[in-house]
């Protein structure tokens, strides 16, 4: 027979009648803990993003509802505007990494990644910026802005078998009809550029539709010129220019030819065309100057042209400049010289001047006055930006060829390998440029060092 315990009974009693003790009442009140829980770490995270990363864009209640895409592009924007700023202060190294984290937290911002391109673009960092533009088309194959920069710095590089293979798989994509039509135009370039004219007009054989394809008139202009079909290319780049006055490139390239085929006349007319549609722009201008110095042979027209322009645009920091790169291009040794020495006395960074009077001394064999300006200003840009350094190494090259130097070229061609090493499609561009000029003795070291990366490479 069993006791009866009194104690017990009452214990059991007054927590049954205890309300506390219900299972609904602690579900509330675990509830009630996970809330405040919940909107403790909430808080916490809003105030890490918000105080200690200084994301000010961000709200408590895109963290509240995990709304994480939200919150890095805020971060993000706040990571391109410091960059953009420490871009403008010239700390390069700080608008590097904070354009980086930018980017990585919104990697689908074209806006900022076209950003970054130009910032990697004017550092010289040009694999980088390649790459930048291929994520970024590949994100958004659709982005028309993202897809040109993409081939325009793939052309401009001489990267012209990259260009092909990108379009070649896009097209095997099946892109839309109006996206399918530029990447035609695209590959036609990028095979005229990378394997001649003779194989780029038998691809435009199969495409006939680009013939009728005003976009395509450029191009298909090109190919003909180079396959000796010239005045057929220049009347198409008239008819360009005529529904398209406004392209700078068409009118240079179509002026070039006017001149190239003595029809100054013509070419006179396009460049006083160019600079009545855009009288406060250089380009126009300097197309002028170009077009008198052929149609006058450098006499006074030509003179006052120069003139003019100098005082017209006293005040544009770009204009003189401008003006030393087609003096150089065109061998226009006196007028180099004589904007060398303004610059000397105006400016203190005189790369672009010394540059373009090397060129105007190279193309009239002046290769001891040449040598002499690239040692100066290879003193001067030793720890400056890669691709001006490139520059000035492979016109060392040249210009050593040119004395019979053999060392010379040996030991330059080492070290403008060495500054390609980590842009292997720039190296076989610079290495194609050299066997089209027979320099053999360059052509050995590349082979060597080129040689040496891809065993390196291997796995």
């Amino acid at each position: 027979m069993s006791s009866f315990n009194p104690i017990a009974a009452l214990f059991r009693r007054r927590h049954r009648d205890d309300p506390v003790s219900s299972p609904m009442v602690k579900l509330l009140f675990a509830g009630v803990g996970l809330v405040l829980l919940y909107v403790t770490g909430v808080t916490a995270g809003y105030c890490w993003v918000h105080y200690v990363l200084r994301n000010e864009s961000v709200r408590w209640v895109d963290v509240a509802a995990l709304r994480w895409k939200e919150v890095r592009r805020g971060m993000a924007a706040q990571q391109f505007a410091v960059a953009n700023r420490e871009w403008q202060a010239k700390n390069y190294q700080a608008a590097y990494l904070a354009f980086a984290s930018g980017l990585r937290n919104d990697p689908d911002n074209a806006a900022g990644r076209l950003t970054v391109v130009r910032f990697l673009m004017e550092m010289g960092s040009v694999p980088l910026a390649v790459k930048a533009l291929e994520e970024g088309y590949g994100r958004s194959p659709e982005h028309t802005g993202m897809r040109d920069r993409l081939f325009e710095v793939l052309f401009t590089t001489g990267r012209d078998r990259r260009a092909l293979e990108l379009v070649r798989r896009r097209l095997g994509e099946r892109p839309p009809e109006t996206e399918a039509a530029v990447l035609r135009i695209h590959q036609v370039q990028a095979t005229l550029n990378a394997e001649g004219a003779k194989a780029a007009r038998l691809l435009l054989d199969q495409y006939a539709d680009l013939e009728k394809t005003e976009a395509a008139w450029p191009v298909v202009a090109q190919v003909r010129w180079e396959t000796q079909d010239r005045l057929q290319a220049i009347g198409l780049l008239a008819k360009f220019n005529q529904a398209r006055p406004g392209d700078v490139t068409a009118i240079a390239k179509l002026t070039e030819w006017y001149l190239a085929a003595a029809m100054t006349t013509e070419a006179l007319a396009v460049a006083e065309a160019a600079r009545a549609r855009a009288p406060s722009e250089l380009a126009p201008r300097l197309l002028l100057i170009e077009v008198e110095a052929a149609r006058t042979f450098k006499g006074k027209e030509w003179t006052r042209s120069i003139e003019s322009y100098l005082v017209d645009f006293k005040d544009r920091p770009d204009a003189v400049g401008q003006l030393a790169l087609l003096a150089g291009r065109k061998g226009w040794i006196d007028l180099s010289r004589q904007l060398y020495a303004l610059g000397v006395m105006r400016q203190s960074d005189l790369r672009l001047l010394a540059i373009a009077y090397c060129d105007a001394l190279l193309i009239n064999s002046k290769f001891r006055e040449a040598s002499e300006i690239l040692g100066q200003i290879e003193a001067q840009v030793s720890d400056g930006p890669a691709g001006f350094l490139q520059q000035v190494r492979q016109r060392q090259v040249l210009t050593a060829a040119k004395l019979g130097d053999s060392n010379s070229v040996r030991e330059f061609s080492r070290r403008l390998v060495a500054s390609l090493r980590s842009d292997p499609q720039q190296l076989e561009t610079t290495r194609r440029f050299f066997e089209r000029r027979g320099l053999t003795e360059a052509l050995a070291e590349f082979s060597v060092r080129s040689g040496a990366a891809s065993l390196a490479a291997r796995p």
